[in-house]
């Protein structure tokens, strides 16, 4: 059962460090259940659409760089955008690895008719590649958590619940490795910026979650 489209646009090093994770680590969790990966080059509107249109229900779960009113694809272009209308997400779930995006991009695309929005409404920040790879994951891995627990079918307050925990959880491994005191701030404020249906309807019913069934 395909329920998954996978999107990570990969066009400079930030969306390279969280599309990198998604491909190695995340992406093989659920092999033989992503209808469509686009990834760099491949992630654009014009395909995205029309996966979307093959797609009868699921998750989209996108990586890239947004603004509040738009999530950009491949080389500054934009795969959504409040601007126009997009039939094509009805009774989806939007998962977005971006910043922004929750402020006004998210409720418009559940006014579009998506069934919930999963996204962050301030700039989120990550720890350098170069400096610290081994904290790239304690970043990650809440957004790995969400796929997960929205793939099993559960509600949209309990996938809350979890991501919440998971960021948490993280900060304190973060500071059990004394990690620079700026990323545990920054993990701080990737979490409070997470949104869902359980922060506000606005982001679709927290009942909401994946028909499962075949």
């Amino acid at each position: 059962m395909q329920q998954i489209i996978w999107v990570d646009v990969m066009s400079d090093s930030t969306e390279e460090l969280m599309g990198s994770y998604r491909q190695n680590t995340v992406a093989p969790r659920f092999k033989g259940n992503i209808q469509r990966n686009f990834v760099k080059s491949e992630a654009t509107q014009t395909k995205l659409k029309n996966a979307l249109k093959n797609q009868k229900k699921g998750i989209v779960s996108c990586s890239a760089h947004g603004e509040y009113n738009r999530l950009n694809s491949y080389r500054g272009r934009h795969l959504f955008n409040t601007n126009e209308n997009f039939g094509e997400i009805e009774g989806k779930i939007i998962h977005l690895k971006a910043c922004l995006t929750a402020k006004k991009l998210g409720p418009e695309l559940v006014k579009n008719g998506a069934k919930a929005f999963y996204g962050y409404n301030e700039l989120l920040g990550f720890p350098s590649k170069n400096n610290y790879p081994d904290l790239i994951k304690f970043f990650m891995e809440p957004d790995e958590i969400l796929i997960i627990e929205l793939h099993k079918g559960l509600a949209a307050k309990y996938v809350h619940e979890a991501v919440m925990d998971s960021y948490n959880r993280n900060i304190q491994e973060l500071k059990k490795k004394n990690a620079p005191q700026n990323y545990i701030g920054i993990m701080i404020t990737n979490r409070d910026a997470f949104c869902s249906p359980e922060k506000s309807d606005i982001y679709g019913d927290n009942s909401s979650q994946l028909d499962i069934s075949t």
